[in-house]
């Protein structure tokens, strides 16, 4: 998945810190409090600068604009339905990430926290959205001026916010809308979002993830059905396995029990010489299999 020039080894470092720490049998120290704290505001020359240097090598002008909106609650393996998509030959290289926790890579106060070798801050990242929603808005405009493929991280959680929000402005941009939603559980999500944290820096408490899985089923099975919904994925993320689906021989991966399906409502979707989003490789074939729990 792209990320902005000059940062973008930032993840893959701190995961890579992350997990050789896990692997040893010890994580980061968990702390309160980090020592680098985002500033309270930034000043509009800033936000500009770094709205331009997120947006850097994502290519412009798209004679068919997409839009991946891509629902699931916090820890449901949005970023693991990228990497099967990608494996697949998705071009995520293509596509400007728009999540709110991909701005926080343009805060240089958010970098040192995440990336320091010996503890994790539970305050890093609350105190640092602040900085990053102000670049993400500037972003949005230029990325939609532009004309650039997008995925919009979102939970889901809020109908309200999706329909009069989040859609519009791409709607009227002229954008092919793709809603795709990783499904999990809050168990198991919460479990990722520890091992996130010790990985990323990134804290969420256990009380908030299970917030964030509210009604976002039952929100999708609503967007489904919208018209500005092209086409519609689902995924059900809530194995426990790392066994590889795909057969004997192929290494496990974390999307490797991750089944996903064209869950779209319209029957044309995809019609009219638009290629469809998801790769063929990265899908189950036949009618969705919603997790179990799950009634339409």
């Amino acid at each position: 998945v792209r990320r902005p020039l000059g940062v973008s080894m930032a993840r893959p470092f701190q995961a890579l810190v992350g997990w050789l720490l896990l692997g040893w049998g010890e994580g980061r120290e968990v702390l309160d409090k980090t020592p680098t704290p985002c500033k309270s505001e930034y000043d509009k020359d800033f936000i500009s600068e770094m709205a331009e240097k997120y947006l850097a090598e994502v290519p412009a002008n798209q004679d068919a604009p997409r839009m991946l909106l891509l629902l699931g609650g916090s820890g449901a393996g949005k970023g693991t339905f990228i990497k099967l998509l990608t494996k697949h030959g998705f071009p995520a290289k293509d596509y400007a990430m728009h999540g709110i926790d991909d701005y926080l890579e343009m805060l240089p106060e958010w970098r040192q926290s995440a990336a320091d070798p010996k503890s994790v801050y539970k305050d890093a990242a609350d105190g640092c959205y602040g900085g990053a929603i102000p670049i993400a808005k500037a972003a949005q405009k230029k990325l939609i001026e532009r004309r650039m493929h997008v995925i919009y991280e979102e939970t889901g959680k809020n109908l309200e916010r999706v329909l009069k929000r989040v859609v519009p402005p791409f709607a009227d941009a002229g954008y092919r809308i793709t809603v795709a939603l990783v499904d999990s559980t809050p168990e198991i999500a919460k479990q990722r979002a520890e091992g996130r944290f010790q990985a990323e820096g990134r804290y969420s408490s256990p009380e908030y993830v299970e917030g964030t899985f509210k009604n976002v089923f039952e929100n999708y099975l609503t967007l489904r059905t919208k018209d500005f919904a092209a086409e519609t994925l689902y995924c059900d993320n809530s194995c426990t396995s790392q066994e590889s689906s795909t057969g004997a021989g192929e290494a496990a991966q974390p999307w490797s029990c991750m089944k996903c399906w064209d869950d779209s409502a319209a029957e044309e979707s995809g019609a009219g010489g638009t290629a469809r989003l998801a790769p063929a490789g990265a899908l189950e074939p036949g009618q969705a299999q919603y997790m179990k729990g799950r009634a339409p």
